[in-house]
């Protein structure tokens, strides 16, 4: 029971984030992710071959998705994509301890 609570907590956090964010501040997070990202982020979102061409399309379909995907993972998908760049940058800076790091 306390892991489904957890998992609901984290959701809720998620959701309010992805919500707080404006259209400008999705698109310019969208346009910084590698290519990679942001074809599988289109893939995700429902896009047709190509992708979205459309930048207003594009935010309609991640929030529909994240809205859906509060109960199929479509939402904690959506921040995986978007947070992984980041995330990497972290790792390579860390180094060797990136393992383990430490507050040192």
């Amino acid at each position: 029971m306390s892991q489904l609570k957890n998992r609901l907590q984290a959701l809720t956090l998620l959701d309010r984030a992805f919500s707080a964010m404006t259209d400008e501040e999705l698109a310019t997070l969208v346009a910084t992710l590698p290519e990679d990202h942001v074809t599988a982020l289109d893939e995700l979102c429902g896009a047709r071959e190509g992708g979205f061409t459309d930048v207003e399309a594009r935010n309609l379909a991640m929030r529909a998705t994240a809205a859906r995907g509060r109960m199929n993972g479509g939402l904690e998908q959506i921040c995986t994509l978007v947070t992984d760049p980041a995330l990497a940058k972290c790792i390579e800076a860390l180094g060797d301890n990136s393992d383990n790091p430490s507050e040192e």
